[in-house]
């Protein structure tokens, strides 16, 4: 139990370490980025500084939720504030959003839950949903209990609990994504499932 304890504590530290550590550098960057003259330069820098900043604040509360020390702030909230939000952490400017992202309000869904880690879900969600689809879009549907991702990539070939494992080799990413989902949603007593219908998962 002493060496489990104190393997969890190492773990917290290194990734509170490492969170520290990126953020001198980004300050670094964001003060040289101010005195670049080409003004797209600059906001383009500016976007990928505000982008790791995000990501930094994401691994922050993960590593709270998965070490218990996270309290859950529960209260009511429109599926579509929270739809909204998780677009916003993915920072994508609104041409991108409605070129990529169709939103489909069936009916009004208001649900009990924590505002920030249910958006981080979706925001994980949406960004698996577009980076496996072929064209790259996709649509969600809310209803009054449930809210659908959709989109046209190919089914999956083994079930949702392979693809929740961490690190999995087979995504483009860390493969971190659906393994921080089914932590939010375990966290939130909710439920998740995937099903392949008419062509689109």
């Amino acid at each position: 139990l002493r060496k489990l304890e104190s393997l969890i504590n190492s773990r917290q530290l290194f990734l509170r370490a490492i969170m520290h550590e990126l953020k001198t550098p980004i300050g670094k960057g964001k003060l040289l980025n101010e005195f670049l003259e080409d003004k797209a330069q600059r906001g383009g820098y500016d976007t990928i500084f505000e982008r790791l900043e995000l990501l930094i604040e994401e691994f922050s509360k993960i590593e709270q939720m998965l070490s218990s020390s996270y309290t859950l702030k529960l209260a009511s909230y429109n599926v579509q504030e929270m739809i909204d939000q998780a677009l916003d952490l993915m920072i994508m400017d609104e041409y991108e959003i409605e070129k990529k992202v169709k939103v489909i309000e069936v009916e009004l869904f208001i649900l009990k839950t924590d505002f920030e880690l249910f958006s981080l879900a979706l925001k994980n969600l949406i960004d698996n949903a577009l980076k496996y689809s072929p064209n790259h879009k996709v649509s969600i549907k809310i209803y009054k209990n449930r809210l659908e991702i959709l989109n046209d990539g190919k089914q999956f070939t083994k079930n949702l609990e392979e693809y929740i494992q961490p690190f999995n080799p087979k995504g483009h990413g860390l493969g971190l994504g659906l393994y921080i989902v089914q932590n939010i949603i375990i966290l939130l007593k909710l439920e998740i499932s995937y099903e392949y219908k008419d062509e689109e998962n």
